[in-house]
């Protein structure tokens, strides 16, 4: 591995060491408090990679790190973390059946088979960018198998994954694995804060999902509950490392909150089978009414691009509004719609519109 300094001074800042002094071939670098080492405690870093001997150099107090770090990282982390951009994630079970590293073999395939379910589930919620019923299939497969599994410690059971800092094409854009592990630790903490060690279970309202958009997917959220679930776990601890972030959840005492996980996402999930905020610009494709005239009760059908996938958005509309969409339908003219949706696996129903808004070529 080809050591990279930026990257080793990267790791450093991004958990909170900071510069004290710069020569010409050293960075000296004073600890944060948290780890406890002496108020005088220097590191020196070399600078210039290129340098004869900078490798060995690396190699050498790469020990003193893990002794420093060892509850983080091990040695062939560090060395991942200092040439490359790619971040490693540990999922640690905490009890008395893994303190010695060894896990019950059913109990390591629950385990694997959530973690795969999560990662699929986290991906395609950056993919499709939707609550729920998101398709990634093949996002989905370039991420898993771009992830590599790393040893595991003692101490408790660690599964460990290598992700490249890679881009993933979707139809439409792409995605940065990056994003992924966020999104995958901001739902993780989004979950502890609201079920684990909230008081009260929050009540699922237009509000509600307004103000949490950015957090809420139904299918991760049953892919987190089953790891907990499924396996038997009570105490897990996540980790994201790095050389530009370092990031640690850790969840207690969970078996007794997952009934009311359970209830949240029931309530969550037969919600958005009902209402959800929808706004969306597209094209009208399809057209039907009865008594164009006279009905409040004439179908339009919009295709427009929601979540960088093309939807099919079915609105009801009085006589007026539908006039209008006639002559939109008829001029290729975009609509803007804005209302509460269900959703369902073939197309959203504005139950509620609050807002119809045409484009014509003179606007």
């Amino acid at each position: 591995m080809e050591y990279k300094s930026k990257y080793i001074i990267d790791f450093f800042e991004s958990r909170g060491w900071e510069q004290n002094n710069e020569g010409n071939l050293f960075l000296s670098l004073t600890p944060p408090h948290y780890l406890g080492l002496p108020q005088d405690y220097l590191l020196e870093v070399p600078k210039d990679d290129q340098k004869p001997g900078f490798a060995k150099y690396i190699d050498n107090i790469l020990p003193l790190l893990n002794d420093i770090h060892n509850d983080h990282l091990n040695e062939d982390d560090l060395k991942t973390i200092f040439s490359t951009q790619d971040s490693i994630v540990n999922f640690r079970i905490i009890d008395t059946d893994t303190e010695d590293g060894s896990i019950q073999f059913q109990r390591f395939i629950d385990s694997l088979e959530s973690i795969k379910k999560i990662f699929s589930q986290v991906v395609t919620y950056v993919a499709s960018n939707k609550l729920i019923f998101g398709q990634a299939k093949q996002e989905v497969g370039a991420f898993l198998k771009s992830c590599r599994a790393l040893q595991t410690q003692k101490g408790s059971f660690v599964t460990k994954f290598e992700i490249p800092n890679v881009e993933l094409f979707t139809t439409i854009n792409k995605i940065n694995t990056g994003e992924i592990n966020v999104k995958l630790f901001d739902t993780i903490d989004f979950i502890k804060h609201e079920i684990f060690i909230s008081k009260n279970i929050p009540e699922i309202t237009d509000s509600y999902l307004v103000d949490n958009l950015q957090n809420i997917n139904v299918e991760l959220f049953q892919s987190i509950r089953d790891f907990y679930k499924k396996s038997h776990i009570n105490n897990a601890e996540f980790q994201l490392n790095s050389n530009y972030q370092y990031r640690e959840i850790l969840t207690e005492r969970v078996q007794p909150r997952i009934k009311y996980l359970d209830h949240y996402i029931k309530s969550l999930k037969q919600y958005l089978l009902t209402r959800q905020p929808l706004e969306a610009v597209g094209y009208v494709r399809k057209l039907s009414s009865l008594s164009p005239l006279h009905s409040n009760r004439n179908e339009v059908f919009i295709e427009a691009e929601i979540a960088n996938n093309k939807e099919t958005i079915k609105v009801t509309l009085d006589s007026e509004n539908y006039a209008q969409a006639l002559e939109a339908h008829r001029n290729e003219w975009p609509i803007k719609v804005v209302g509460m949706a269900q959703q369902t696996k073939k197309m959203y129903f504005i139950s509620d519109l609050e807002s119809f808004v045409i484009y014509s070529s003179n606007e």
